[in-house]
């Protein structure tokens, strides 16, 4: 990539999407929706299987950290602390990091 098409992704914003993504992967119509979630698809195949569950089942399924804690048989700290963990981690994929 392009140092001038190098992806700027924020923390807030991959969480936006993470949390957001079942809204909005409906919003067909417009296409930075598309790349963003295009973006985030990709760098979550590349996240540890420790984060991408965090990623997947806390972020993207919008369980409750318990239910999640118990799905994946940790504590719910744990789930908080890898989410915020997975979710620096994405931001760096996001944006180039290796």
């Amino acid at each position: 990539m392009k140092p001038s098409m190098k992806a700027n992704y924020n923390l807030n914003e991959v969480t936006m999407l993470v949390e957001g993504y079942a809204e909005l992967v409906n919003l067909k119509s417009r296409i930075w929706v598309l790349v963003r979630l295009a973006d985030l698809q990709l760098s979550v195949r590349r996240l540890t299987k420790v984060h991408r569950d965090a990623i997947l089942i806390y972020g993207i399924l919008n369980l409750d950290s318990r239910s999640a804690a118990k799905l994946l048989g940790v504590s719910h700290t744990a789930v908080l602390n890898r989410y915020a963990g997975a979710l620096e981690q994405l931001t760096f994929i996001m944006n180039g990091g290796i």
